[in-house]
């Protein structure tokens, strides 16, 4: 069985295995509601496609239509489809052509730190109360606070608490041990979500880069490191800059403002496991380092 909304309400109907059936739909409803999905799932441009196909059939008696998409997919595929840059774009006015009632999901009014810790513990991972502020400046400043999103990312870190478990070398698997460390993979997981290109970019630095790059990225990204930007929409290299922050004050354990010998070869342990996941194209960056056992 399955329900289908009316003008008095919900009722239960069977579901229509063919056209005869599908006609019959109507006697039961003066209305019909179709949902539509994931839009955020297919090609930006394909999303814009998909409402445009929809748009011809909204004025049709009886029929309405509910849709679930993220504003900013159809705001890249409207860019994408129309080779239009962010001054000529009316993604909103496109948009308020076809949605009547607009509702946004309250994904902001939930308990963030309460859901992290939830997901964390699901997954076994070491922390207290008092990283969670940390873990949460890593998500402001990357995948944000979606659950969905949040979701998938300790999907990636149970895969890589997986891989680091088993490992030979008794130095990774020690990583699961440290909350320190573990706090500085979820950094470095966010970070290679979101700016994949400064994920491989932090991967090749030497000593006093690496420390610039931590400590001063706002310096670092508009002197040095410039490629790692490439692609970063114009309004999201502040939180950029907030997540390498971010991310310095945790591999920075000390505070004195400086990536010292033992604080880089933490790091770099963690690099080498974080970027198991990375789709980077740069394979000597991507590719962790093998070992031997004797």
């Amino acid at each position: 069985m399955t329900s289908i909304v009316t003008m008095r309400g919900v009722r239960d109907i069977p579901i229509a295995h063919s056209e005869e059936d599908a006609l019959q739909l109507g006697r039961y409803a003066r209305a019909l509601a179709d949902f539509v999905d994931d839009l955020d799932r297919v090609l930006p441009e394909r999303a814009v496609e998909i409402l445009e196909a929809l748009k011809n059939f909204v004025d049709v008696p009886g029929c309405v239509f509910v849709i679930a998409c993220d504003y900013e997919v159809v705001r890249k595929g409207l860019k994408v489809k129309f080779h239009v840059g962010e001054d000529e774009l009316q993604g909103r006015s496109f948009f308020d052509k076809i949605i009547q009632v607009p509702f946004r999901m309250p994904v902001h009014s939930y308990d963030v730190a309460a859901y992290v810790a939830q997901m964390l513990r699901r997954i076994g991972w070491s922390f207290e109360d008092a990283d969670l502020a940390d873990y949460r400046a890593f998500l402001e400043h990357s995948v944000g606070f979606n659950p969905r999103s949040i979701k998938r990312l300790c999907n990636t870190l149970l895969l890589l608490k997986a891989v680091a478990s088993g490992d030979p070398d008794e130095r990774t698997r020690i990583l699961l041990e440290d909350r320190g460390r573990l706090k500085i993979l979820f950094g470095l997981v966010c970070l290679e979500a979101q700016y994949e290109k400064a994920h491989a970019a932090l991967r090749r630095l030497q000593d006093e880069t690496l420390g610039l790059m931590l400590l001063e990225p706002d310096r670092a990204l508009k002197e040095t490191f410039g490629e790692t930007i490439e692609g970063v929409p114009e309004d999201a290299r502040p939180n950029l800059v907030g997540l390498l922050e971010a991310l310095g004050r945790v591999v920075d354990s000390d505070g004195n403002r400086s990536i010292d010998v033992g604080e880089r070869a933490r790091l770099e342990e963690i690099v080498r496991l974080s970027a198991i996941t990375s789709g980077a194209s740069d394979e000597r960056a991507s590719r962790p380092q093998r070992r031997t056992v004797d």
